[in-house]
C-alpha cells in the first residue's frame, strides 16, 4: 500500500488522461486504466480524478472546479452519468479488497510473532546453565519447547500465503535456529546420561552462548523486520529479546 507520507504530485504531471479513441461505448475502460497505470498510482483519489479527467474529454464537458473529486453528480450525459457509477464502484471494491488484505496479513504476522516468541522463550529456558530451584526440570522444559514448536510450524505454513516472501524466509530460519540449538542441547544431555561426559560442559556453554550471541540479535533483528511491514515506527529502541521476564529475585 502506498505510504501516507508521500508528496502529493501534480495530476498533470504525474498521469495523463486516457487516450481519446476510447469512447464512452468501451466497457473496459476502468480496466484498461487501471492496467496501463496502475505503477504509478499514488492512491485511489488521484486514479478517480484522472478517469473522470477522461471520461470529461469525451463528453466535452468538465465538471465545476468546486464539484469534489469523486462525487457523483448529474449531467445531461447519461453515458458519463453511467461510467461514473461503475467507476467509483470500481474503485471502492479495490480499496476494500486491499484493505482486507493488509488487514490479514497483519493478523498472520501477529499471530506468527507470539508463536515463534513462546519457542524462542522455551528454547531460552530449556538451555539455561544456572536456573531457580522452583523451576521445572529439563526434561519437562524439553516438552514445553517442543510443543511450542509444533504449535508453531502449523501456524505458519498453513498461512503463509499471507507471508511476505522476504519476512517468509526470515522466521524460517529464526525457527530453524531454535531448532538446532535445541537438538544440539538434548544430544549433549543424552550423552551426560549414558555417562560420556567428555565435552558436556562444553555443550552446555555452547547451546547458551548460541542463543546470547546468535538467536538473540537475529529475533531481535526479524522483530524490526516485521514493525516495520505493519508500518510501526518508534525512536526508542526495545530489546525485544528480553521480554521473557517473570523469574523472582531473591
Amino acid at each position: 500500500p502506498p505510504s501516507p507520507s508521500a508528496p502529493p504530485r501534480s495530476p498533470s504531471a504525474s498521469l495523463p488522461c486516457l487516450p481519446p479513441n476510447l469512447g464512452p461505448n468501451s466497457t473496459s475502460i476502468a480496466s484498461i486504466f487501471v492496467v496501463q497505470f496502475l505503477g504509478s498510482i499514488i492512491n485511489i483519489n488521484e486514479l478517480r480524478e484522472h478517469i473522470i479527467c477522461h471520461l470529461t474529454s469525451i463528453v466535452g464537458r468538465l465538471p465545476a472546479p468546486d464539484v469534489a473529486i469523486g462525487a457523483i453528480t448529474k449531467t445531461d450525459h447519461p453515458e458519463f452519468d453511467n461510467m461514473q457509477v461503475i467507476v467509483g464502484n470500481q474503485l471502492l471494491e479495490q480499496e476494500d479488497r486491499s484493505r482486507r488484505v493488509d488487514e490479514k496479513v497483519a493478523e498472520v504476522l501477529d499471530e506468527t510473532y507470539r508463536r515463534l516468541f513462546r519457542v524462542y522463550e522455551s528454547v531460552s529456558s530449556y538451555v539455561k546453565v544456572l536456573e531457580w530451584s522452583h523451576e521445572l526440570p529439563k526434561e519437562e522444559k524439553l516438552t514445553l519447547a517442543s510443543n511450542a514448536n509444533h504449535e508453531f510450524w502449523d501456524y505458519f505454513l498453513l498461512n503463509r500465503i499471507y507471508i511476505p516472501p522476504r519476512l517468509y524466509e526470515q522466521i524460517r530460519t529464526m525457527a530453524g535456529k531454535l531448532t538446532d540449538i535445541a537438538n544440539g542441547f538434548t544430544s549433549v544431555r543424552r550423552r551426560e546420561e549414558r555417562g560420556l561426559v567428555d565435552g558436556v560442559e562444553n555443550g552446555w556453554t555452547t547451546a547458551f552462548k548460541a542463543m546470547e550471541n546468535e538467536a538473540g540479535p537475529l529475533f531481535k533483528s526479524l522483530v524490526r523486520q516485521i514493525q516495520e511491514r505493519l508500518g510501526i515506527q518508534d525512536t526508542e529502541e526495545t530489546d525485544t529479546t528480553k521480554q521473557s521476564g517473570g523469574d523472582t529475585i531473591g
